[in-house]
């Protein structure tokens, strides 16, 4: 192997853990834990589909561990709100912060109606 390659595993380690999975659980599992989980994948899909959980809910419980689903619901509906629902590729909870990135999608969005 050369050494400046990756393995497989050295490389799938980074990956996850790029994504908050070696993270230790927060103690608490608040809006600001919720926060920095957001900070990393900057995105939830939206699914309706509910065979465990609905699947906006599952990469927090995996990321925050056991967690008052509310939160989510306070961040997205309450100032000050931490995402807002956008149809990208799909149906998304998306950071607040990147709502000024997108806005030129938002507005030729109505040119395909």
């Amino acid at each position: 192997m050369r050494r400046d390659s990756l393995s497989n595993v050295q490389a799938r380690r980074i990956a996850l853990a790029a994504q908050g999975f070696a993270d230790k659980p927060p103690a608490n599992a608040d809006l600001r834990a919720l926060g920095k989980v957001l900070g990393r994948i900057a995105l939830l899909q939206i699914d309706s589909v509910n065979v465990v959980s609905r699947a906006h809910y599952l990469p927090l419980y995996s990321r925050l561990g056991p967690y008052d689903r509310e939160l989510l619901h306070r961040a997205a509906g309450q100032a000050p709100r931490r995402v807002f629902e956008y149809w990208g590729h799909v149906a998304s909870y998306v950071r607040i912060d990147l709502q000024p990135s997108l806005r030129f999608r938002m507005a030729g969005a109505g040119r395909f109606l």
